[in-house]
């Protein structure tokens, strides 16, 4: 794994949606004996499900229930604070921005090791693909750090480049035929 040997690992997701990719994040975190001490989830999400979606959603990954109960039961201190501390006195913090996805990543420190963009498709949904939104990711992202979406959209993949990335188009997984996957580059030398 690629935090093995880190203190902490930070995982940027924008578009939280249902919650799947903090809980499998989470499951690995928890199983994997190399594991960061702390793991930190940065989420937006400008439609903010209900505790009781997030438990429907994991209804199908029975190794997630637990977990989904979990941030399910602290769902309510999560949206009123903005921070939920889990799992072994609060190694895992889920830190979640509700709203428009830019500014909220804007107002974010730097130092992301992972990131999801998960947000609806480009045409559907163009504020969450915008070269400003890649340029912000690519802002709070390491250098080295990985960046994983479904959405292949020319225009998207031109904007990760923009921002720093060095993006790569990989068969997807059932049912979408593609995925990108992409790594932040360590900024060129200034003279």
């Amino acid at each position: 794994m690629a935090w093995c040997g880190a203190t902490q690992w930070r995982v940027l997701e924008n578009g939280f949606g249902l919650g799947l990719n903090f809980l499998a994040t989470w499951q690995l975190w928890q199983r994997d004996p190399q594991r960061p001490a702390t793991l930190i989830y940065d989420a937006t999400e400008a439609f903010v499900p209900t505790a009781d979606d997030l438990r429907r959603a994991a209804r199908p990954f029975p190794d997630l229930h637990a977990l989904a109960e979990a941030l399910a039961t602290g769902w309510t201190r999560l949206r009123q604070r903005g921070e939920l501390r889990l799992d072994a006195g609060g190694a895992v913090r889920l830190r979640l921005r509700e709203g428009d996805a830019l500014p909220a990543l804007q107002a974010m420190e730097p130092g992301v090791n992972s990131v999801f963009l998960d947000g609806f498709d480009p045409p559907l949904n163009p504020a969450m693909w915008s070269p400003a939104l890649m340029q912000s990711v690519g802002r709070l992202a390491r250098p080295g750090a990985a960046l994983a979406t479904w959405c292949v959209a020319g225009s998207v993949r031109r904007a990760l480049t923009a921002a720093g990335f060095s993006v790569v188009k990989r068969d997807g997984l059932p049912p979408k035929r593609h995925c990108l996957v992409a790594r932040k580059q360590p900024a060129a030398p200034t003279r």
